[in-house]
């Protein structure tokens, strides 16, 4: 294994030497290109319709950004993509001017690792998957490519996608931005940290478990899980294969404005991708109801945390985000209904079923033999535990952690085809009895509420509080509805006040597992604070016209 890390070590270095040459061979000077890289989406696309700069000025400039965070560490650079150039210039000459360009023609884009580009790797932070280079590129990069975005680089993901703490024993550890004592998150890590760095103008990643909008809330960007099929997954690489039939990942932008986002998915939303994946339907962005053009007020649910006692409280900072977004809503004239999600605790049970629902044999067989974690670790053994202790092991954390803390039961195995079965039709009934609360709500439009738990969570954080929150997303991946986070604020001194005054309500009742929760969140002063918007089913521009009227008044 010590051999086949350094073969990619040195591979990388390779790519990174070609690629700066390149750089140092074109005319401009290199300051001047750097200079692009502060620009936002919207102002580049400009330029390059203008003809103030080129796309390979554009690729350039931030490729050479990319390489600084790359030299000084906690980049969430995965490896360089060497013939980006040579592929936007074949794309470039066969374009037909009378075509319509999309919105990221000649802009550079950064995906995650797992979106297969062709003779790259996937690795998921596992040294076991280097040196298995894709044969193909997924249909995500292809439709990038034949609109003419330049996709440039693959950015990490921290070990398999499940490490909330940035680890990545190949590319290098990652931590979040704002604080090097703060955790940027899980999945699509790479990209969030790459991004708030301006290392890229706008980045793609995936979201089987909240992996695009749990790093994107964490380190104040805008993102998008959309529904499932809005957007192909074909080609994407995973570890064990598709393993259930109640989730799938979705694959979908990361950005610093709304609009950005909305720029990705107008991209994306072309023919090509509909030809190239039948499965697809062939729905193009609708900029109408992104406007709020086709229905100017809305019905939009609300709910700052989950009713039941076995799941985890929102922290205040976190609570007061979704109220003022209520406010700003109100105030811009739509309808605001308070909202509760039915027995939550039933849609975690099934979630995390459904997510092992090989009994974890593939996530045990991937991490095996391989550096791990802490949090990987806590996995593997909540997977390794047998079923006949798993009651045991709750009984003795209920007793010394918390009620919330003890989960071995839900992970008891699939021990047969019929139970596998009637998993799939626990959830189809969820998702009924979800769809029924949200009509006898209003037949809402949207709905807004937490991302997380708390901002950003510190590096030295007990592991039965790292997943206690996974519910706020993970719901709308059992659902499968789209689902976007938006920046709010920036975690108060009063935010923070206002928890620790909290925790020790929380002493006081007995509830320790909370007052040590909220106790953690002590330094978490300007720490990026967001909220999450959700919608039914294929309506992704609602969404994203609710998250750009909150980023508005956010400003």
């Amino acid at each position: 294994m010590g051999e086949v890390l350094r073969l990619k070590r040195e591979s990388l270095k390779t790519s990174l030497s070609v690629i700066e040459k390149r750089i140092e061979q074109q005319p401009r000077p290199i300051a001047e290109l750097r200079t692009l890289t502060d620009f936002e989406l919207n102002d580049l696309r400009k330029k390059l319709g203008a003809n103030e700069i080129t796309a390979p000025d554009l690729l350039y400039a931030f490729q050479a950004r990319a390489i600084e965070l790359y030299r000084n560490g906690n980049s969430g650079i995965g490896e360089f993509i060497k013939d980006a150039e040579i592929q936007f210039r074949d794309v470039a000459r066969s374009w037909d001017p009378e075509v319509v360009k999309a919105p990221l023609f000649g802009i550079p884009v950064s995906v995650q690792e797992c979106c297969s580009s062709k003779g790259y790797d996937s690795t998921y932070g596992l040294v076991k998957l280097c040196d298995k280079p894709a044969v193909d590129d997924c249909i995500l990069v292809k439709v990038l490519k034949a609109e003419g975005a330049i996709p440039f680089l693959l950015t990490a993901t921290p070990q398999p996608a499940t490490s909330f703490k940035g680890d990545n024993s190949i590319f290098g550890s990652m931590h979040n931005p704002y604080s090097d004592r703060h955790q940027p998150g899980g999945g699509a890590t790479g990209e969030a940290v790459l991004l708030v760095q301006r290392g890229s103008p706008i980045g793609f990643g995936t979201d089987l478990s909240g992996g695009i909008r749990i790093p994107s809330v964490f380190c104040g960007l805008a993102s998008l899980k959309p529904t499932t099929s809005r957007i192909s997954a074909k080609g994407l690489f995973e570890i064990g294969g598709n393993l259930s039939e109640n989730l799938k990942p979705s694959v979908g932008p990361i950005g610093r404005k709304v609009d950005h986002l909305a720029q990705a998915m107008l991209t994306i939303l072309r023919p090509i991708m509909f030809h190239l994946d039948p499965n697809v339907p062939p729905l193009p962005f609708n900029s109408e109801i992104y406007k709020g053009v086709s229905k100017p007020k809305l019905k939009i649910g609300y709910y700052t945390t989950f009713s039941d006692s076995r799941l985890i409280k929102p922290v205040p900072a976190v609570q007061n985000a979704v109220s003022r977004a209520i406010t700003v809503l109100r105030s811009k004239g739509h309808e605001l209904v308070e909202f509760e999600p039915p027995t939550p605790y039933c849609a975690l049970e099934i979630f995390i079923q459904s997510m092992f629902a090989d009994g974890g044999r593939a996530y045990v067989n991937a991490t095996d033999g391989e550096p791990i974690d802490e949090q990987c670790a806590t996995i593997r053994s909540l997977l390794r535990t047998p079923d006949i202790f798993r009651g045991l092991a709750d009984a003795i954390t209920k007793r010394r952690i918390g009620e919330t803390a003890a989960v071995a039961r839900v992970f008891t195995r699939s021990k047969s085809a019929e139970s596998t079965f009637k998993l799939v039709e626990q959830a189809n009934n969820y998702r009924d009895a979800f769809s029924c609360a949200w009509v006898k709500a209003g037949d809402l439009d949207a709905l807004i509420c937490p991302t997380w738990a708390c901002p950003a969570i510190p590096n030295q954080i007990p592991y039965w509080y790292v997943y206690a929150p996974l519910l706020y997303v993970a719901l709308y991946n059992l659902l499968d509805y789209p689902a976007g986070t938006v920046p709010m604020d920036f975690v108060s001194e009063e935010d923070v006040t206002a928890t620790l005054k909290e925790a020790e309500h929380f002493r006081e009742i007995g509830d320790t597992y909370h007052q040590k929760f909220f106790e953690l969140q002590e330094g978490t002063q300007h720490l990026p604070i967001g909220v999450q918007v959700v919608s039914r089913p294929f309506q992704e521009e609602t969404v994203l016209r609710v998250m750009r009227e909150l980023e508005e008044r956010a400003k």
